[in-house]
C-alpha cells in the first residue's frame, strides 16, 4: 500500500535502487588501492595481518565518543586518559581481527549482495523511507570511514556476529535448572540479626608507645605531606583575536551568496489519496472506474475523508482519511508524484495508474523553505566571519607559541617576544589549583609528571578546548616527606585504636558465635553486655529494609539442627552475627519467572561460551603490538 511506499524495501524501485548500489559499490576499490600504498607502522599483527594504526585511531575516536555520549556536555575531556583509550581500542581491533580471521577459515562469508542489502535497508541511510546516498556519505564520513573501509568493517561485523550467533544458538538451560534457580530467587527467610560495634571496643584498647611507634614506621608512608609545584604558564586563546577582526560588506554579502547557494530551496506537498488496488478480483480497468465514481461522489459534496476511511485499500492511510502527511521529491513512485506536484492546493488528480493500484490524489497543503535576506542573516554572518579569521590567527599565535616555549630557556623571554603574559600559579597539589587552567585534569596529570618535573622544561602546547591552549612549567617542587611522630601522633593512635577495637569486635563475634552454637541464649553473653536481636521476617534476596551486606549472607546460611548462625564484617568496622530462623519456599513458581530465568541464563550461557571461544583463540594468536 502507499503508505509503505517510503520504506517498501520488496517493490520494483527498492530493487533496482540495491542493483545500482551493486554497480556504485564495484567502483570502490580505488579507496583500497589508494590504502595499500600507505607504509605508515601497523598498530599491532595478529596472525601475520596488520591492524594499521589508521583505524586504531578512528576506534580512539569512537571509543572518546561514547564517553562524551554516556556522560553528556558536562564531561571534562581532560579527564580521558589517552593511553588507557588507546590500550582498549587496540585490545578491541585485535580481538575482532583473531575472531573474523577465524570465521573465513571456517567458511563463513557475508556476500556483497547481502552487504549491500543490509546497507540499503538500515534506517540510519534513509530520508523519507528510502536510501540517501548523501545520508550514507554523511554518516560514514561522520564515523571517519571511507565507503570501502565502511563496508569491510561491517562485512567484518556480521561474520562475528555470524560466529557468535552461532555459538549462542548451542549455549543452553535446562528447564529443571532454570525451576531450581527460579526457587532459589523466589525463597524467603526469617532471620535475626544483632551488632557488635567497633566503638563500643575503644574503651577496651590499651596502647603503648612501642605499639605506637611500631605503627607509626609501618605505615609511614600514610603520614607524608603533600608533593606541591609552583607553575608558570602562558595561554592563546580565541577570544583574545575575536574582538579584533574587522569584517567589510563585500566578504558579508559573499559569505551570505555562498549560503544561499548551500541552502536546499525544496517545496514539500501534503496529500492524501484513495487507492483501488488491483489484483487477480480487480482489473485496473475496474479500479479506473471505481475511483472516477468516487471522484465524483465527491465533486458532488461528499467527504474525501469520510470515502478514504471506507474504500481506500491503503490501511496505512484510510484511518487517518488517506492523509500521507507532508513529502518532497523523490518520495513516491513517479507517475504518483508527477500528478502530486502538477495539483493546485484543494485539487484533485484524475486516476493515477501505479504499481500498486490506481490512485485519487488530493493536494491539501503545501510549504516552501524560506530564504532569509541578507539584513536578517547579517549578524551571524558577522559572527562567522570574525570567528573564521580569528581561527586562523588563534591556530597560527599557537604554533608561534609552541616554538618560541621550545627554544626559549624561560617563559618571561617567550612572553616578551610575543607580547604574552606569564601567569605564575602559588603552590598546588595534586587536587589542582583554583583556575581555568590549573584545575585541568590533563594539566595536573602534566605537571606531576615525575619525567617532566626532571626536565625542568616547558611544555608542548597544551591544548584545553578548541578555543584554549597553553604552554606550562614547573619552577619548583616540594617532594613528599614524612612527617614526625610528633606531629601525626593523634592521627596514628586513632588509626591504631580503631584498628585493634575491629579485631575485638571480631574476637567478640566469635566468642558469642561458639556460645549461641553451644545452645546458650544472647542475653548471657558477658563480654559485650545488652546486646538484642533485631527480627527480620519473610525477607526477599533484595529487599531493601536491611544493610545489603547483611541480607545477602542471611542468604548464604545453611539451615542446620543444632541452629545456624554466621557473622558478616560492615564496613564501619561494626561486626553483625545473625540467626537463621526459617527457610520459606515458594509455593507454587511463577512461569513467567521461570521463562525469565531460562532466558537470562541462557544468554549468561552464551557469553561464557563466547568468551572462551576468544580465550581459546587468543591462546593461540601470534600477537605482535
Amino acid at each position: 500500500m502507499l503508505q509503505s511506499i517510503r520504506n517498501n524495501t520488496q517493490s520494483l524501485f527498492a530493487k533496482i535502487l540495491v542493483g545500482v548500489i551493486v554497480l556504485v559499490f564495484a567502483l570502490w576499490g580505488v579507496d583500497a588501492i589508494v590504502g595499500g600504498f600507505n607504509g605508515e607502522k601497523p598498530a599491532a599483527t595478529v596472525n601475520g595481518e596488520d591492524i594499521a594504526e589508521v583505524n586504531l585511531q578512528r576506534a580512539i575516536e569512537l571509543k572518546k565518543r561514547e564517553l562524551y555520549s554516556r556522560f553528556g556536555e558536562g564531561f571534562d575531556p581532560s579527564l580521558i586518559d589517552d593511553n588507557l583509550i588507546r590500550n582498549a581500542a587496540l585490545e578491541e581491533l585485535i580481538g575482532r581481527e583473531i575472531i573474523a580471521s577465524d570465521a573465513s577459515a571456517q567458511g563463513v562469508s557475508f556476500s556483497d549482495q547481502a552487504l549491500d542489502k543490509m546497507i540499503v535497508n538500515a534506517p540510519t541511510f534513509q530520508v523519507d523511507g528510502k536510501f540517501s546516498q548523501e545520508a550514507f556519505d554523511s554518516a560514514i564520513r561522520s564515523l571517519g570511514y571511507t565507503r570501502v573501509g565502511f563496508r569491510e568493517m561491517a562485512r567484518e561485523d556480521m561474520m562475528i556476529g555470524q560466529v557468535r550467533g552461532a555459538l549462542s544458538s548451542t549455549a543452553f538451560v535446562t528447564e529443571r535448572e532454570a525451576k531450581r534457580l527460579t526457587a532459589l530467587e523466589q525463597q524467603r527467610r526469617d532471620y535475626a540479626y544483632t551488632t557488635i560495634s567497633r566503638s563500643s571496643m575503644d574503651d577496651k584498647v590499651e596502647l603503648s608507645d612501642e605499639q605506637i611507634e611500631t605503627y607509626y614506621q609501618d605505615n609511614a608512608q600514610n603520614y607524608k605531606t603533600e608533593e606541591q609545584v609552583k607553575v608558570e604558564y602562558i595561554t592563546v586563546s580565541l577570544d583574545d583575536y575575536t574582538a579584533g577582526v574587522e569584517v567589510n560588506e563585500e566578504d558579508l554579502k559573499a559569505l551570505y551568496d555562498e549560503s544561499v547557494r548551500e541552502m536546499e530551496v525544496t517545496e514539500e506537498r501534503k496529500a492524501s489519496h484513495i487507492l483501488v488496488a488491483v489484483d487477480d478480483e480487480v482489473s485496473e480497468e475496474a479500479a479506473i472506474a471505481k475511483i472516477s465514481d468516487l471522484k465524483a461522489r465527491i465533486d458532488a459534496g461528499e467527504s474525501f475523508e469520510d470515502l478514504a476511511k471506507e474504500f481506500s485499500d491503503d490501511p496505512g492511510s484510510a484511518q487517518q482519511g488517506g492523509d500521507l502527511g507532508f513529502a518532497g521529491t523523490g518520495t513516491y513512485v513517479e507517475p504518483f508524484e508527477d500528478a502530486l506536484f502538477a495539483l493546485n492546493e484543494g485539487q484533485m488528480s484524475e486516476p493515477v495508474v501505479t504499481t500498486f493500484g490506481v490512485h485519487l490524489i488530493k493536494l491539501t497543503d503545501l510549504r516552501t523553505q524560506n530564504i532569509p535576506t541578507f539584513e536578517e542573516m547579517k549578524p551571524r554572518l558577522e559572527q562567522e566571519l570574525r570567528v573564521s579569521e580569528a581561527k586562523t590567527a588563534f591556530v597560527a599565535a599557537g604554533e608561534e607559541l609552541a616554538n618560541s616555549a621550545f627554544s626559549a630557556d624561560t617563559l618571561a623571554e617567550v612572553a616578551s617576544e610575543l607580547s604574552l603574559e606569564v601567569v605564575t600559579t602559588d603552590y598546588i597539589t595534586r587536587e589542582g589549583g583554583a583556575d581555568q587552567v590549573t584545575s585541568n585534569a590533563q594539566i595536573i596529570n602534566q605537571i606531576f609528571n615525575e619525567e617532566f618535573i626532571a626536565d625542568a622544561r616547558t611544555s608542548d602546547l597544551i591544548e584545553l578546548s578548541d578555543e584554549q591552549s597553553v604552554v606550562i612549567r614547573v619552577i619548583d617542587h616540594i617532594v613528599p616527606e614524612v612527617k614526625s611522630l610528633e606531629e601525626v601522633k593523634e592521627q596514628v593512635v586513632s588509626a591504631l585504636t580503631s584498628e585493634l577495637a575491629q579485631q575485638k569486635a571480631r574476637d567478640a563475634a566469635e566468642a558469642l558465635l561458639k556460645e549461641l552454637r553451644e545452645g546458650k541464649a544472647l542475653e548471657d553473653f558477658t563480654e559485650v553486655p545488652g546486646l538484642s536481636w533485631s527480627v527480620i521476617e519473610s525477607a526477599g534476596r533484595t529487599t531493601d529494609s536491611v544493610n545489603a551486606a547483611i541480607n545477602n549472607k542471611a542468604f548464604t546460611i545453611g539451615a542446620s539442627e543444632s541452629g545456624s548462625f554466621d557473622r558478616v564484617s560492615l564496613g564501619n568496622g561494626d561486626v553483625v552475627v545473625i540467626r537463621l530462623d526459617q527457610i520459606i519456599e515458594a509455593e507454587q513458581l511463577d512461569e513467567e519467572e521461570i521463562k525469565s530465568t531460562l532466558q537470562l541464563q541462557g544468554n549468561q550461557a552464551a557469553r561464557l561460551d563466547y568468551q572462551a571461544y576468544q580465550q581459546s583463540l587468543r591462546a593461540r594468536a601470534e600477537i605482535e603490538r
